[in-house]
């Protein structure tokens, strides 16, 4: 039996409860890139961008914008989202004030950013208790994990840009950021990419909130924001697959995870992709959101009952 590696899922829990001969628990993302490999009967290692809400990473963090070389047999992680805090654990996918505070801080260091951002933060969450709450979880590390989630990320530039203080079903506030993206604007924000101590790259996204925020208070168009975030995190994965290309030696890159739904980032980055001569696998068969994450498991799993029957 394959699943996934998060012991909290009812599908990990149910896969335990089979007294299987064998139980295989497959890291998210990695099964992500597997149903791409599946879906185009590809057998050579790739370079894997996986972007979505949430998955358990192999260091206990909580992984969601993810550089993976993958194949069926292994994968080795590339490149990531910059960790930042997130507060409340499930309710910081309903509530964007968390992923916004947990942003702030990141990039403050300390708890100056609430009296620097109070009109922003505020408009976002008038509930003044509720965000001292949400601040002293940070402060002092209750209930709080890092993670490196695009789709959190996503809520967050939506709440600033104020389309809304909740999500009432999935991907609301991101559906509602790429709905007024203007598609006119090839604009994009400031990025950087770093190494940490083991090597791994992290995109660096504080100075891109910044200038977003700066150019909301300044009234600047949203739509025009929106793109240019869009286009900011399309050119900075297309980096992050140029730095894998140039260590690997690896030309093709498949696309997983919900954020990928999103259209208008989807096309740009697959535009600058293969503009940039590489060759990308994009689901059409399967879901490229968690529908797809079974075929994924079945795949890596087959591969090592293949391996292993000789």
């Amino acid at each position: 039996v394959a699943c996934d590696l998060h012991p909290g899922y009812l599908s990990t829990q149910y896969a335990e409860s089979l007294n299987a001969a064998k139980v295989i628990h497959i890291q998210h993302h990695w099964a992500h890139i597997a149903s791409a490999l599946a879906e185009f009967d590809y057998h050579e290692p790739v370079i894997g961008l996986v972007a979505d809400g949430t998955g358990l990473g192999t260091d206990d963090c909580i992984w969601g914008c993810e550089c993976l070389i993958a194949s069926l047999t292994d994968f080795e992680r590339f490149a990531h989202l910059a960790y930042f805090p997130l507060p409340g654990g499930d309710k910081a996918s309903k509530e964007p004030i968390r992923p916004v505070m947990g942003l702030l801080r990141s990039i403050a260091g300390d708890d100056s950013y609430l009296q620097k951002y109070a009109n922003l933060l505020n408009a976002i969450e008038p509930d003044t208790a509720r965000m001292q709450t949400i601040a002293t979880q940070l402060e002092k590390n209750i209930n709080t994990v890092n993670t490196s989630s695009m789709g959190r990320l996503f809520d967050a530039v939506a709440a600033i840009l104020g389309l809304g203080r909740y999500n009432h079903f999935e991907a609301q506030l991101p559906m509602a950021l790429e709905a007024i993206a203007d598609r006119q604007v090839d604009d994009s924000y400031d990025f950087a990419l770093t190494s940490d101590p083991q090597g791994t790259l992290q995109l660096d996204l504080r100075s891109l909130i910044e200038q977003l925020i700066e150019d909301t208070g300044k009234g600047m168009d949203p739509g025009h924001i929106s793109a240019m975030f869009h286009n900011t995190i399309a050119a900075a994965m297309a980096e992050i697959a140029d730095r894998a290309r140039q260590k690997h030696g690896l030309t093709t890159v498949a696309l997983s995870g919900g954020v990928f739904c999103n259209r208008f980032l989807t096309n740009r980055l697959i535009t600058i992709l293969k503009n940039n001569e590489f060759s990308v696998l994009y689901k059409k068969d399967v879901p490229t959101n968690d529908g797809g994450i079974a075929l994924g498991q079945a795949a890596i799993a087959a591969k090592a009952l293949s391996i292993q029957n000789g």
